[in-house]
């Protein structure tokens, strides 16, 4: 239960961010908050997973945090696997869960943060092309 609320405080760092970077350029602001979201995106859905053993209102975040721990942890998975981290088709071991979640940190910060970069851009060149 103590590792379950940990990992939920995780969702805590994108929103700091999100509030922090309000006075920001919006490319930038949207790629840092996609850069944080991605850092902790994979191991807090965890922690909403465990949720689901809670209760059955609870249980309810936790079927979210399922379908998130599905498609964030698959990535690392394929990479850890890519670079022979781990053999393909064989049971996970903690010290494999860890370079999965490092992978999956690395993957998903890049992809939310280009992904957010992206965003920012198209946002600012429609507010700029709106203002004319």
């Amino acid at each position: 239960m103590e590792s379950t609320l940990i990992l939920n405080f995780l969702w805590l760092i994108p929103l700091g961010t999100w509030m922090m970077t309000k006075n920001m350029i919006s490319p930038y602001r949207s790629a840092v908050r996609g850069v944080t979201l991605g850092l902790v995106v994979s191991p807090a859905s965890l922690g909403l997973y465990g949720f689901y053993f809670v209760g059955p209102v609870a249980a309810i975040l936790g079927m979210l945090g399922l379908v998130l721990v599905q498609f964030h942890g698959m990535a690392g998975y394929e990479l850890a696997v890519l670079f022979n981290i781990i053999q393909s088709n064989t049971v996970v071991a903690n010290t494999d869960k860890i370079s999965i979640e490092i992978l999956s940190c690395i993957f998903w910060s890049l992809t939310y943060g280009f992904l957010g970069y992206l965003y920012g851009n198209y946002k600012q060149k429609k507010n700029t092309n709106t203002a004319l």
